[in-house]
């Protein structure tokens, strides 16, 4: 009896033995049942939710933001197991038993399917994260259509995983970039007493140029358009003038200033680049100088050595500057190192005269 106890089975029922032996053979009857047992059975089904870059194709990662979501169900069967080679007879659902104390099979191994039970764990519903701010338009599914939210899945035991792909496609935003050509006409006294003076006002003139930019929100490249035109416009005392031909600087036509001549009478139209430096033009105005000239004689043999040599120029009651008058220091110094004394220098006007000094 033990025996049978060691390999599984229970014990039913169990006639006595007798206490002697008699004259004719006697036989004594154990009744055993095969004992079985539970043995749970596991099974973990499992939803991977992952974000990718529509263009690239890429997994997006941010970190606390588009980690995958792994979602998990488990399920359990309980198998009845029989002694004494353990072999699975069967399933039960409710862990009946007979009047013996064994399992009952509620479901036979041909149906084997139907006895798992969803444990733990799910797939819940799993909304989308936003990602806008990093540069995204909103979560869309494989075919391109709005995704806000991974619905709800139904996980059974029999299919072990699955992988759901959320695509994010970066935002391009346009925008158009302006840039201008300069071109700054001066009009200046480039001589006389209000020399350096501005004689006019500037007229300004400026070209504009466009082109259009878009931006990966994602990435921040930037592409840019080829330049084009706009409009060239003249800004002359305060009034502004578009042009008819936006390509190029209008010609502009000199100021008329009495007593004084420009050097350009016109400035002359001038096709603009886009990119290039401002451009300054200065037209000079000029009027005509006054000279005073030197000569140098040598009163031993009478000769002229120097004949109405210029000095300088200058305008009527203009300041003789310091480096004429050095200038003509310098002359009788020249001469004296040259072996020759000096005997008599004029001395330079303050100013320069309405005529010609000799």
């Amino acid at each position: 009896i033990d025996h049978y106890r060691q390999l599984g089975y229970t014990v039913v029922s169990e006639d006595k033995l007798p206490s002697k032996f008699t004259h004719i053979d006697q036989n004594v009857v154990v009744h055993i049942l095969m004992k079985n047992s539970l043995q749970v059975e596991h099974q973990t089904t499992t939803r991977t939710i992952t974000y990718y870059d529509r263009t690239t194709d890429k997994q997006i990662m941010i970190e606390g933001v588009t980690e995958p979501v792994i979602q998990q169900a488990t399920f359990t069967r309980q198998a009845i197991v029989a002694s004494p080679h353990h072999q699975i007879i069967g399933y039960t659902l409710n862990q009946q038993r007979d009047q013996n104390g064994n399992y009952l099979v509620e479901i036979p191994l041909a149906n084997a399917d139907q006895a798992w039970k969803l444990e733990k764990g799910g797939w819940p519903a799993s909304p989308n994260p936003d990602l806008q701010k990093y540069g995204y338009a909103a979560p869309e599914d494989t075919k391109g259509n709005p995704y806000p939210v991974v619905v709800d899945g139904h996980p059974t035991a029999l299919v072990p995983s699955e992988s759901v792909k959320v695509y994010y496609q970066p935002r391009i935003t346009s925008k158009e970039e302006q840039a201008q050509s300069l071109r700054t006409i001066h009009y200046v006294y480039a001589n006389g007493p209000r020399k350096g003076e501005t004689a006019a006002p500037d007229v300004q003139q400026v070209v504009t140029f466009a082109r259009s930019l878009t931006t990966n929100e994602v990435t921040k490249e930037v592409n840019r358009g080829d330049w084009h035109v706009l409009q060239s416009e003249t800004i002359k005392a305060g009034q502004s003038v578009i042009e008819s031909d936006p390509t190029s600087f209008a010609a502009v036509i000199s100021p008329s200033i009495k007593g004084y001549t420009p050097d350009q009478t016109v400035v002359a139209n001038e096709l603009a680049s886009q990119g290039e430096q401002p451009i300054e033009v200065t037209v000079n105005y000029t009027t005509e100088p006054h000279e005073i000239t030197y000569s140098v004689i040598d009163d031993a043999t009478g000769l002229t050595l120097i004949n109405h040599a210029q000095l300088g120029s200058g305008y009527a009651n203009e300041q003789i500057p310091l480096a004429m008058r050095e200038d003509y220091q310098n002359v009788s110094a020249h001469y004296e190192q040259l072996g020759y004394k000096l005997v008599s220098q004029e001395t330079l006007p303050a100013a320069f005269a309405d005529h010609d000094l000799m």
